[in-house]
């Protein structure tokens, strides 16, 4: 008499695999969502730091600051720092600079502004420049002395409160 051999996997050892999936993704999870988290901030990092130094060589240039800082990087300021538009200071269209395109307007924000600058979580960064030469600037709720330029994001929490919030990504510290 022949016995019927079925080669087909019992439901228990497809649970045990399925298993052990979960607990493998379970352990990994948190590594992964924390490599996301320090890319973002380290993307920041470096974006507060491009358009730092972008405003001192526009200073540099042309003996003051574009006429179109606000207390946000907007998109207009994002333009003549990228040497995108000439009629609003940037006359010689130099690219001060230098930005990924995916933190250019929609590509960073679905809905977005084109040609906005935004950081990682999809807000404007923050600008404040010395403007009256006091070699001081107030910024993100502070005066910071001995800078002509300072440059912030709120981080991931988009919160304007630096007192009770130490995500806030700045370029004095």
């Amino acid at each position: 008499m022949k016995t019927r051999r079925n080669k087909a996997f019992t439901l228990i050892e497809l649970l045990v695999v399925i298993g052990i999936i979960v607990v493998l993704a379970s352990l990994l999870l948190p590594a992964v969502m924390k490599a996301i988290s320090t890319a973002e901030k380290t993307q920041a990092r470096a974006e507060v730091r491009a358009i730092e130094l972008a405003l001192k060589a526009y200073l540099t240039d042309y003996n003051t600051f574009p006429s179109v800082v606000n207390k946000e990087v907007e998109v207009t300021l994002t333009k003549v720092l990228r040497g995108i538009t000439t009629n609003t200071g940037n006359f010689r269209a130099v690219c001060y600079l230098d930005v990924s395109e995916k933190s250019i307007g929609t590509n960073a924000v679905p809905g977005g502004v084109d040609g906005q600058l935004y950081d990682p979580w999809g807000h404007t960064y923050k600008v404040a420049v010395d403007t009256n030469s006091v070699n001081s600037v107030s910024a993100d709720g502070e005066t910071v002395a001995g800078r002509s330029v300072a440059v912030w994001s709120w981080g991931p929490s988009s919160t304007s409160d630096s007192s009770t919030d130490t995500t806030h990504i700045r370029s004095w510290r």
